[in-house]
């Protein structure tokens, strides 16, 4: 089947021509992008082959098409797994692809397909951008095609094609150099014990911090976390009322000297954070992390990475990753676990002569 334009003009829409059961259709593919009309061609002629004639009437109709706003609008509603803001994200993320493209959210979603990933990739190299920035971008804008968004899509009645999803997916992500991820010294992590053990501090920023340094919880878990999650010393993350980010619960097992200090004083509530638990971690505690010289964009999760290292140390990476509810060891040692201490230095060693 082939391509061809019905004016000189270089922005002319690109028509295609064929021929089912003994009959010749002649049909617009409203666009001037050879990829995107081959395709737009591909999914008409399909269309009448298999009869689907309303399928035809409607991609014959610019009005008709789902835009990617019409995603987008149902994307938000869908009970998916991500929260609010990561939706958020993910939509800002796809716009960014689709501006770099020429396109907007009134666009077609037919549009959707490998070059339009590809295109954002160079011109985002061109201007310097980091390929870490880049891979972030391509990998949000997909979360609003996964397989789940996908489903619901049709529930509503949008129509979607997997084809265009899947072209869109073989996008690769480029070449990252590593991170120095950080890992905050003894000296920084004293400094935080005397800030937030003072008299005067507050007591769930305190908490939250030994939770964070101590066993390994995400902010999102130190804002949830609930006294009846500890059971004698051991500290039950998920399982009940709340979902940890992998979806499965785990078992962190308190040292006795953190426990008794955790428990120490009168309880505010059922949160161990406190009454105002946002507050405690996401002000005092990132205050006093801040303070202590934490450099790091996600100052609470640096502690998170200290404690897998020194559980990966002591009792080794498989249980580094369940101490931290990592899915897979891989993010465990590629992400988390650091070493601490580095193996003693190698001297020079006197050549020795065989025979001597």
């Amino acid at each position: 089947m082939k391509l061809f334009k019905r004016s000189p003009d270089l922005q002319a829409n690109l028509y295609c021509r064929f021929m089912v059961r003994s009959k010749v259709y002649l049909w617009c593919t409203k666009t001037n992008d050879p990829v995107t009309a081959r395709r737009r061609a591909r999914d008409y002629r399909e269309a009448i082959i298999t009869a689907s004639y309303g399928l035809a009437n409607k991609m014959k109709s610019r009005s008709e098409c789902v835009t990617y706003r019409e995603v987008f609008d149902c994307y938000e509603t869908l009970p998916l797994d991500a929260n609010e803001k990561s939706r958020a994200g993910n939509i800002k993320a796809m716009e960014r692809v689709l501006k770099a493209n020429g396109l907007n959210e009134a666009s077609r979603v037919d549009t959707l397909a490998a070059k339009l990933g590809i295109v954002y990739q160079q011109k985002e190299l061109a201007a310097g951008a980091n390929p870490v920035t880049i891979n972030g971008n391509i990998r949000f804008a997909k979360a609003v095609f996964s397989r789940k968004a996908m489903l619901g899509y049709k529930a509503m009645g949008l129509e979607i094609s997997r084809d265009w999803k899947e072209d869109f997916f073989e996008v690769g992500a480029l070449p990252e150099p590593e991170q120095r991820l950080e890992i905050p010294t003894a000296e920084q992590v004293d400094a935080v014990h005397a800030a937030l053990s003072a008299p005067d501090a507050d007591k769930g920023a305190y908490r939250a911090f030994l939770l964070a340094a101590y066993a390994g919880l995400r902010a999102g878990e130190l804002v949830a976390a609930r006294w009846d999650w500890i059971e004698g010393d051991v500290l039950y993350v998920g399982g009940r009322e709340f979902v940890a980010k992998s979806g499965r619960w785990r078992a962190i097992r308190m040292d006795p000297a953190v426990l008794a200090e955790l428990v120490k004083g009168d309880k505010d509530g059922d949160l161990i954070a406190g009454a105002f638990p946002d507050t405690a971690v996401n002000t005092h505690l990132l205050s006093a992390l801040h303070g202590a010289g934490f450099t790091a964009l996600k100052p609470i999760h640096s502690l998170r990475r200290l404690y897998g290292s020194k559980v990966a140390m002591a009792s080794g990476l498989f249980a580094a990753q369940h101490a931290l509810g990592h899915a897979s060891p891989t993010t465990t040692s590629k992400h988390y676990a650091r070493m601490l201490t580095l193996p003693a230095a190698v001297g020079i060693v006197p050549a020795v002569t065989v025979g001597a």
